[in-house]
């Protein structure tokens, strides 16, 4: 497709031009919302390193998930909070937590709270991905037609990967979570749901929605308008064919600004957990240093640069750490074995949090990510490799102090020499506010 710039606006262009919200399945479900994401996905061009995930088969982990499948089975308490987390981040005694729901999870009595890990396997007092497990014993394959979207698809996109076993399948996937997050809320009589993810859990959404349940939803990571999963083209939309929470807790105001979300309501909330750290980051000198920040699109193009020999010799003093994002861990070996060469580069997966290592260096390198807000905020530097892909989103920081977008090597270098300022008016995630949540419930 050409113009790659504008692919976000063009697609929400594309889904009001052809009423695709209005299609129904062969139950009479709206099914675009549930499949939108990821026919979106399967459109973006694709720079990403292929690395299949070792399929060991860890049986004592399996016979765990089972254990703890009949132990929700069997289960017979009340439960007044649904919490479905992703504790991707560790606190400062090494737990693994979720930073985007801690504060929140601690105000509630624990009795109180069933709780949904779908990050951390090894997570206490949780219940690791149940669906999963559910999925296996009773998951129900069913067949639609997909004739008009792909025919649409293919004559505004011309040929791509995207068939009808791939649309069934995500289609499946979501009946087989409806029904399992009805029965889980019915079970344990479930008055709210707390939910960390990123925004296409269309499942647990709908079930809450037919059962009367208010959903919370909190801000992960980096939204923009040009994230396919919050936002939609501004039409009138009838509630069954979108399924959203009711409110959305952002890091701070400025977040959701030019989104536009049918029947949500967006509140700020705040993050102590990274306030804190970005607080503490502000207040210290930091070394000359380096963070890269990786992604599974941007990672290779990230590599390749780091790998330039002219840069090298310009670098190869200044300590780098080249941090994975989850969904790369697996890459782990991969990339250590692209950068072995260079003794001061070190590949990292969660080791550190990404506040941590801008407590100690001065340089956040990367193409797009939620490390960028977290920089600034610390008063560190911010370089972006430019891309033609997200360079609306580069752009929006440009009203920023120490934000650069850089083309070549020459560039890199010359703002590496540049100097920090203090820019205070910086503020993209407040402290937790205990009264507006309360508020909000």
């Amino acid at each position: 497709m050409k113009n790659e710039e504008s692919l976000y606006t063009q697609f929400l262009d594309f889904e009001k031009e052809h009423n695709l919200f209005n299609l129904k399945d062969s139950e009479g479900t709206y099914y675009w919302d549930i499949i939108r994401y990821d026919v979106f996905e399967a459109l973006m061009p694709k720079n990403k390193v292929f690395i299949p995930k070792k399929q060991n088969i860890n049986f004592f982990f399996i016979f765990k998930r089972i254990i703890q499948f009949i132990r929700l089975l069997l289960g017979n308490s009340k439960k007044k909070y649904l919490f479905y987390i992703s504790s991707r981040d560790k606190d400062f005694n090494g737990n693994h937590v979720d930073r985007n729901v801690i504060e929140s999870l601690k105000i509630f009595n624990s009795k109180d709270c069933l709780i949904i890990e779908s990050s951390y396997q090894k997570s206490k007092n949780s219940f690791f991905s149940p669906q999963g497990i559910y999925n296996k014993f009773f998951y129900r394959e069913k067949k639609n037609d997909f004739t008009y979207v792909l025919n649409t698809i293919k004559q505004k996109y011309g040929e791509t990967n995207i068939n009808n076993n791939f649309l069934n399948k995500i289609l499946n996937k979501y009946y087989n979570d409806l029904h399992f997050f009805i029965w889980l809320i019915k079970k344990y009589q479930i008055e709210q749901i707390h939910i960390n993810q990123n925004g296409i859990q269309k499942g647990i959404f709908r079930a809450a929605k037919e059962l009367g349940i208010k959903t919370f939803e909190y801000q992960h990571g980096i939204v923009t308008e040009n994230h396919i999963a919050y936002n939609y083209p501004k039409i009138d939309f009838l509630e069954e064919q979108v399924s959203l929470p009711n409110i959305i807790f952002s890091y701070a105001p400025i977040w959701f600004q030019n989104n536009f979300l049918p029947n949500v309501n967006i509140l700020s909330l705040g993050n102590s957990f990274l306030y804190k750290q970005l607080q503490q980051n502000a207040k210290k000198t930091p070394i000359r240093g380096i963070v890269v920040i990786s992604a599974d699109d941007i990672g290779k193009r990230l590599l390749e640069f780091l790998r330039n020999e002219k840069l090298q010799k310009e670098i190869k003093n200044i300590p780098i750490y080249f941090k994975l994002h989850p969904n790369q861990f697996h890459q782990k070996h991969y990339y250590t074995e692209q950068l072995k060469n260079f003794d001061n580069i070190k590949v990292i997966t969660d080791e550190f949090s990404v506040g941590e290592l801008l407590e100690n260096f001065d340089t956040l390198f990367t193409i797009l990510s939620t490390a960028i807000y977290e920089a600034l905020q610390s008063q560190r530097k911010v370089i972006l490799l430019e891309d033609d892909l997200y360079n609306g989103d580069q752009k929006s920081f440009l009203e920023y102090s120490n934000f650069y977008i850089i083309k070549k090597v020459n560039d890199f270098i010359s703002t590496l020499n540049t100097e920090i300022v203090t820019d205070k008016n910086v503020t993209f995630f407040a402290p937790f506010d205990k009264e507006a949540f309360f508020k909000a419930l």
